[in-house]
């Protein structure tokens, strides 16, 4: 239907003895950008590997508000993350990523907001490495930022499997954090003052969860067994 270039009657109004007639146009176009302007708000979505090779390569390409959807398969990192994205799997026992035990497969920096969910972390290799050295390998870094990371598995960790540092306040809810070297999660910071609820940290090298150097935060509904160190 051709909208432009001719008005076209609507209903009429009658207002005492006086009739108007509506136009109908400004109406439709009214309409018309109500049902579209939500879409707007919603952002994209970036499909990795369909249309982008690399999930860096999506993240890059993403702005706040849009979804990078990772399709089943296993991933060589390293990744950084980016503000106000989602950054998803489709399933996360079908979506790995992965890198060498030499640092972190994802790193979230100064991000003031974002999720992350639906993917499992892990680390190969590794075996050899002294304690000292696998103080800084998380599987996740989050550093001075306030993100969601949800529904994720943490495993074969060299390290921590996150390790929250700085100030922020992040949430960390429905993750799974097992067979890791030393903390299923990690915090560091006066300013560092996460959440987290509903999570499972099992079978770690030292805490389920380790608050330290003054960091705060809430711990709620999780579950930790057979854990070398404390339950928090």
């Amino acid at each position: 239907m051709a909208l432009v270039g001719k008005w076209r009657r609507g209903p009429a109004i009658i207002s005492g003895d006086q009739r108007y007639e509506v136009p109908l146009v400004p109406h439709l176009l009214t309409c018309a950008l109500m049902l579209f302007l939500p879409s707007l708000s919603h952002g994209r979505v970036l499909l990795v590997p369909s249309e982008f090779p690399t999930i860096q390569a999506a993240i890059d390409a993403a702005q706040a508000g849009d979804t990078v959807t990772v399709a089943a398969g296993t991933y060589e990192g390293p990744f950084t993350f980016k503000d106000g994205i989602v950054l998803q799997g489709v399933d996360r026992d079908e979506v790995i990523f992965r890198r060498n035990a030499e640092g972190p497969v994802l790193t979230v920096s100064n991000c003031s907001s974002g999720t992350i969910r639906e993917i499992t972390f892990e680390h190969a290799g590794g075996e050899d490495l002294k304690p000292v050295q696998r103080l800084h390998l998380p599987l996740v870094r989050v550093e001075r930022s306030s993100v969601e990371i949800t529904r994720c598995i943490f495993r074969k960790c060299a390290g921590d499997a996150v390790q929250i540092l700085g100030k922020g306040e992040s949430l960390i809810e429905d993750c799974d954090a097992t067979d890791n070297f030393w903390d299923g999660f990690y915090v560091d910071g006066a300013d560092a003052a996460p959440t987290f609820r509903n999570n499972r940290s099992e079978n770690n090298g030292d805490d389920g969860i380790q608050f330290t150097s003054g960091a705060k935060g809430v711990a709620e509904n999780n579950v930790f067994s057979n854990n070398r160190g404390e339950g928090v």
